[in-house]
């Protein structure tokens, strides 16, 4: 199994039979680690890293996401494990924001009108929820902090609406031929 794997429910279930079968010494630890970080937002990680003797290697494999810019991973696995006395989430998750903001824009000034702005700003606004989503998930205390991403959401909600209309009145003054290819690319990008 690749620690890429995007089921998690497929991951725990995998790291479950581990367990229950006592096969972990015929695997590599680190890559259980990375498959524990995956599924840190079921219940049973913590009872399973336990299970499995990893939880002394949990604040190492944190680390290793703080140094590869995954901040939000490492985040959610200080909550699960309940690293908080180690690590600052509260900073991690402001840097996480203020990293994905300079992405963004970043990526706006190279191309304001660029095909795939209107996916960057939905990707970022899903971030960005996420961010919400895991302060009250977790009980950590920051107004400041939910404050400034409720108020780049709803900047990205105004750009996305803003994006769309321009893209309406754009099309009105196209040739019929270039109109037609857009919306054959448009409903490629929904499939």
């Amino acid at each position: 199994m690749r620690a890429d794997t995007e089921n998690s429910l497929e991951i725990l279930g995998f790291l479950q039979f581990v367990a229950a079968y006592g096969l972990l010494s015929t695997l590599n630890g680190d890559e259980i680690v990375k498959l524990l970080g995956m599924i840190c937002q079921h219940a049973q990680a913590l009872e399973l890293c336990e299970e499995l003797g990893f939880a002394d290697k949990i604040p190492d494999f944190v680390q290793d996401l703080i140094e590869r810019k995954q901040l939000f991973e490492a985040v959610r696995l200080i909550c699960t494990f309940k690293l908080i006395d180690t690590f600052q989430p509260i900073l991690l998750l402001k840097e996480y924001v203020e990293d994905a903001k300079r992405s963004y824009r970043t990526a706006m000034l190279e191309g304001p009108f660029s095909l795939f702005l209107g996916v960057l700003v939905h990707k970022h606004i899903a971030d960005f929820r996420a961010v919400v989503q895991c302060l009250k998930d977790n009980n950590l205390e920051s107004e400041f902090l939910a404050k400034e991403v409720k108020t780049e959401i709803a900047m990205l909600e105004t750009l996305k609406k803003s994006l769309g209309s321009s893209v309406k009145r754009s099309a009105e003054t196209q040739p019929l031929q270039l109109r037609q290819s857009k919306r054959l690319r448009e409903l490629n990008e929904r499939l």
